[in-house]
């Protein structure tokens, strides 16, 4: 009998274990939506101004922004080049032709940091709304010794092949930058 009452014990502590790790989760997930609001604030963003590659690709920026659309080339379909309101942050988002795959752009990016002589650089992968990428995260060191951040994200997005490029003097890099970079890729949507 004693046997029986040390089990429901155990059951019973398990499932408020199991409560509270599940409370804990979700309070999580609320903290870090908020987390995201406030990077947003914090970069003086209140608003986003969605641009139009084709029929079916958008993309935003923060309405503050300056972006101007260049011209395609033989390789890219779309080209535009942005830079933010204070000028810290600056890049662009090429839409690459239909030939081209996300593993030959990745490989093809290798092969340019290395030209580069940069041998140090993070990668992970990114998860969107319709589709995958993978951010490539290094440090590149001019001539005049000033340090650059970059973060390159290469995105698969209904088998549309598009590089979002961010660069930014490593002096004006602020720790919630990341997070403001993810939530402008996340927006990239095909309809």
């Amino acid at each position: 009998m004693s046997f029986n009452e040390f089990d429901r014990k155990k059951t019973g502590l398990a499932i408020i274990m199991v409560g509270l790790m599940i409370m804990v989760i979700g309070i999580g997930n609320f903290f870090q939506d908020k987390l995201k609001e406030t990077t947003l604030t914090q970069n003086n963003i209140s608003s986003f101004k969605i641009y139009k590659i084709n029929e079916t690709i958008n993309y935003s920026l923060p309405d503050t922004w300056i972006n101007s659309e260049g011209k395609a080339s033989n390789d890219i379909e779309y080209n535009s080049e942005f830079i933010s309101e204070d000028g810290v942050i600056k890049g662009n988002i090429k839409l690459y032709k239909d030939e081209f795959k996300q593993n030959e752009l990745l490989k093809e990016h290798s092969e340019n940091l290395k030209s580069l002589g940069i041998k140090e650089y993070k990668r992970r992968t990114v998860k969107l709304k319709n589709g995958k990428g993978t951010l490539i995260e290094y440090k590149n060191q001019l001539s005049d010794n000033r340090v650059y951040r970059n973060y390159d994200y290469i995105i698969n997005l209904n088998d549309k092949n598009i590089v979002v490029n961010f660069y930014m003097d490593d002096k004006s890099y602020k720790e919630n930058t990341p997070t403001l970079l993810d939530k402008i890729v996340k927006n990239i949507q095909c309809n």
